[in-house]
């Protein structure tokens, strides 16, 4: 029998509880942080410039897209523009 996502998530309680939990984990942590004036930052998975590693590039769509793994040169970008207080809540 295949095992299918959308049927585990329908058939079984448990299932929906963790994705339940883990948005609403998700949602307190964002709350707590902005609250602390923290300033969330979106850290993008695929850049056209290296950056961290010299890996090889996916070419896609006719783009030569490298695999973002220093996720930390996003976090110190606000740091230059003096927004000392950043976080990224990864996927």
């Amino acid at each position: 029998m295949i095992s299918s996502p959308v049927l585990d998530l329908i058939t079984n309680n448990y299932v929906h509880d963790e994705f339940s939990m883990r948005s609403k984990i998700i949602n307190y942590l964002r709350h707590f942080l902005d609250n602390l004036f923290f300033l969330e930052v979106d850290m993008p998975m695929m850049n056209q410039l290296a950056g961290g590693t010299a890996a090889k590039p996916f070419i896609t769509l006719k783009l030569d897209l490298f695999m973002d793994v220093a996720l930390e040169l996003f976090l110190k970008m606000p740091v230059i523009d003096s927004l000392d207080l950043g976080y990224e809540i990864g996927r």
